[in-house]
């Protein structure tokens, strides 16, 4: 379908940018367009389009003639004049599925027309359908939009939005996609760190209940004859080298022993032992016993066994109001599968961490926030083992760089805050200040993907969820109206006894 022609302005045509004429609504923001150059055939995105009219060019014309009592519309044939003028960036040169630099302008006249869906999914790096992950449709093209699920894990994923925008149906669209897949197409485990128990909706479908396995935070137990003592550094921050010597050999004589043992029992070696010094026997104790708590025992629940192929594991963490001990489980989780990854005892996975810059704060020291250095670790190191990391966040900008920049694809939806756009521009490369703007404006439902899993960034419109939303409790005006009935019904009980 021919769309408009190109014209000529002061600055366009020129080999990255051209402007083109309609007089036709059919075309939108943000759409694709080709066009024949010297090259070949050009594909472009529309980034901007405004409207001409020759008759209200001038405000002193319309203002004469309206003070003859007549409208403009009436003495002269407006809308035959009336235009619309699009503005394209040209994004390459399309010639048999290979994809050139442009180099050379196109010529004033030129027909500007719609590509047809093969040259478009080729020329995006998009999969044919049945063959990747679908998150979609490709906006103002009705294209469904899947994705290699390599292009788009591998080199880490972050999902970024604002609260209400619609990350988290987003990541669980994704999940869904995960949980379909079939053996002979490669399958990924999966483990979502779950802040606030909102995935756990898709252990009650009847389609994915086999495959997913809700584990209750406050359950969670980590086995202590797992830890060595570097470990156990993590959680307490102060510890020194001293402290961390003399805490090894008390765990390595426990091992020793080939018997469980808990933290009471280190305690008890350190509390005996006449040969440490008697600062380091007095402060270890105390630091251990700080932490103990219920969520150490001595045996504790095996991650690995969590992990198999085409499941989803959901961590649920939201009765769990301790910001450290979400730190320390999270922490735990992610070394563990991270070494038996690298070992191949699990197989590979995608870890999706929810609330993410609150476990990989941006700005704050490494023994100050628990997960963080692991977080970072697998974002650096993980795609050499086939541990990928998605990091989920609200607030990009509190979100640490060196695991940020490491995301090689983002998927985008509605940032309003100043901070978080910067931040998220830093990190990104692909990030242009056309698409940066479009992304305050994005609806719920809409995101802008881009990195490593597609060739040029895209809009898209999310696809719907196969399973419910987690019901999370009553809306605010319901919870305020029991209240107050729940009040006055005790006062009038009080008064009636009285």
């Amino acid at each position: 379908m021919t769309l408009g022609k190109i014209i000529a302005t002061e600055e366009t045509p020129t080999p990255t940018k051209v402007h083109f004429v309609t007089d036709k609504d059919l075309v939108d923001k943000d759409q694709y367009i080709k066009f024949n150059s010297p090259q070949g055939k050009v594909i472009g995105r529309v980034e901007d389009l405004h409207k001409t009219n020759r008759y209200f060019d001038s405000p002193e014309s319309i203002t004469q003639i309206e003070k003859t009592g007549m409208e403009v519309t009436d003495k002269f044939p407006t809308e035959e004049w009336e235009h619309t003028v699009g503005e394209v960036k040209a994004l390459g040169i399309y010639r048999e599925n290979k994809i050139e630099r442009p180099t050379k302008p196109p010529a004033p006249g030129t027909e500007v027309k719609e590509p047809k869906e093969e040259v478009l999914r080729n020329f995006l790096g998009l999969e044919e359908q049945g063959n990747g992950l679908e998150i979609g449709e490709l906006q103002h093209h009705g294209i469904t939009s899947e994705l290699s699920l390599t292009d788009l894990f591998q080199k880490h994923l972050a999902v970024l939005a604002q609260t209400g925008a619609g990350k988290t149906y987003t990541v669980s669209v994704l999940m869904e996609e995960l949980l379909e897949r079939q053996p002979e197409e490669g399958r990924l485990a999966s483990l979502v760190i779950d802040v606030h128990g909102e995935y756990k909706s898709l252990a009650q479908s009847e389609k994915y209940k086999n495959r997913v396995k809700v584990v209750n935070g406050k359950e969670f137990r980590i086995p202590v004859n797992s830890l060595s003592a570097s470990d156990f550094k993590k959680f307490i921050p102060g510890m020194r080298k001293p402290q961390e010597r003399e805490l090894s050999s008390a765990i390595e004589k426990l091992r020793y022993r080939d018997k469980p043992y808990g933290i009471e029992d280190i305690i008890k070696m350190i509390s005996k032992d006449d040969e440490i010094h008697e600062e380091v026997q007095r402060v270890l104790p105390r630091w251990l016993e700080r932490i103990s708590g219920d969520l150490f025992s001595k045996t504790g629940s095996s991650v690995e066994k969590l992990m198999n192929p085409g499941q989803l594991t959901v961590l649920d963490l939201s009765d769990l109001i301790e910001s450290k001990k979400r730190g320390m489980i999270t922490s735990y989780i992610a070394e563990r599968l991270f070494n038996a990854r690298r070992k191949e005892e699990v197989p590979p996975f995608v870890l999706f961490v929810e609330e993410a810059h609150n476990f990989a704060k941006e700005g704050v020291e490494k023994e100050a926030n628990i997960p963080k250095g692991i977080i970072e670790t697998i974002a650096r190191e993980g795609r050499k083992f086939g541990a990928s990391i998605c990091l989920v966040s609200q607030r990009p900008m509190k979100l640490s760089t060196t695991a940020l920049s490491q995301c090689n694809t983002q998927l985008i939806m509605r940032i309003t805050n100043p901070n978080d756009l910067d931040h998220i521009t830093k990190t990104s490369e692909g990030i242009d200040e056309k698409s940066r703007d479009s992304i305050t404006t994005l609806r719920v439902g809409e995101a802008l993907l881009l990195g490593e899993a597609v060739n040029h960034p895209i809009f898209l419109n999310i696809r719907e969820r196969r399973t419910k939303e987690a019901e999370l409790g009553e809306g605010l005006e319901e919870q305020a109206r029991k209240f107050e009935q729940q009040k006055k019904e005790k006062q009038e009980d009080a008064e009636a006894f009285i």
